[in-house]
């Protein structure tokens, strides 16, 4: 059992990983392109956490036990120990090619977003739905904007 308190710091820890991971990676960039795209997505995880907390704050529901599938446990317990969302885990200074760092980080933005939203079928309030689906939408043009840049 979580309660919904426990994956809000789930969301929390999941942006503040990905909020170092970036701007350690915006360090080893050699184009400026790149390192202002690092740097704004590293913005962005750092305002998605300050969002979670809050909600996590402001949620009336936030001691409330979830109840979550045995593929949604599973899920969860990788987060937990850090077998998904390891981009903190990354070493930057060893990956050569710009482009591998991208698709980590798009892969990477790809599961936070499978997260929030298995996250947001727990939420009840609908203030905070729409919080957790503009965050998710946020990590939607994090990916268009890579692709992007590698295309």
């Amino acid at each position: 059992m979580f309660t919904i308190a426990e994956l809000f710091d789930i969301a929390v820890q999941i942006e503040k990983r990905a909020e170092a991971a970036y701007r350690e990676a915006a360090q080893t960039a050699e184009s400026p392109a790149a390192a202002s795209l690092l740097v704004w997505m590293g913005d962005q995880e750092a305002s998605h956490g300050e969002l979670f907390s809050k909600l996590k704050k402001e949620s009336p529901e936030h001691t409330d036990p979830v109840t979550v599938d045995e593929l949604q446990a599973g899920f969860i317990e990788e987060v937990m120990v850090g077998a998904s969302f390891s981009l903190g885990d990354v070493n930057f200074r060893s990956i050569s090619r710009l482009n591998d760092v991208l698709r980590i980080a798009i892969e990477y933005e790809e599961d936070t977003i499978l997260f929030y939203e298995m996250l947001k079928s727990f939420v009840q309030e609908k203030e905070n739905k729409k919080t957790i689906d503009d965050i998710i939408n946020e990590e939607k043009q994090h990916i268009d904007k890579i692709t992007s840049f590698l295309a």
